[in-house]
């Protein structure tokens, strides 16, 4: 499926709406290091249940399947805007996507670990492929480091296109307090 296409299918396919108020009622909630994995699990699997076709798999730097192709997704925040919701120029070098330990630059020379990558951002998304991609990415042990220009992009949500007052607001969300109590009761289990 050629990158425009697939940004197109998934722009209807997923409900865009749904998941950017889930992003926005959850704050800064499990944003500290420890808990960003949890969150990014979190919104990985809204873009499962508010979709249709994509499937959350979350193995080998594969974060989800949509007709056959391996998406890798990543979420961010400020990649693809700006603080006042205005289109970057490039997705900042500093960015460094780590891919599942078995995926070493020999490797990836030689393999391709998914066919697009997703970027999820502040009430926008953009896709690219991996050939795309590829050609913008320095790759440092089980991970690289991107310098991509926007014009590697498809957008999927263009920045602005939801805006605040589209989204569905809730102030009973605290994902924190059900983390803490998950693993406190992990831990109890081997209280003696």
């Amino acid at each position: 499926m050629k990158l425009e296409q697939i940004a197109k299918e998934l722009r209807t396919d997923v409900k865009w709406r749904s998941v950017f108020s889930l992003m926005h009622n959850m704050r800064d909630q499990l944003n500290d290091r420890q808990k960003r994995f949890q969150r990014a699990a979190i919104i990985e699997k809204s873009i499962d249940k508010y979709s249709k076709n994509v499937t959350r798999v979350d193995s080998y730097s594969l974060d989800h399947l949509y007709k056959g192709y391996k998406i890798e997704t990543k979420i961010a925040t400020r990649t693809l805007c700006t603080r006042v919701l205005h289109e970057q120029k490039r997705v900042p070098k500093t960015g460094f996507i780590k891919l599942n330990n078995m995926y070493t630059v020999r490797k990836i020379g030689n393999m391709m670990p998914f066919d697009f990558l997703m970027i999820i951002d502040v009430r926008c998304a953009a896709i690219t492929s991996f050939e795309r991609m590829k050609k913008h990415a320095t790759f440092i042990g089980d991970g690289f480091k991107l310098d991509l220009p926007h014009s590697a992009l498809e957008w999927i949500v263009p920045v602005g296109k939801i805006s605040e007052d589209d989204l569905i607001k809730r102030d009973d969300i605290n994902l924190t307090d059900v983390f803490d109590s998950v693993t406190d009761g992990y831990i109890d289990i081997f209280e003696e």
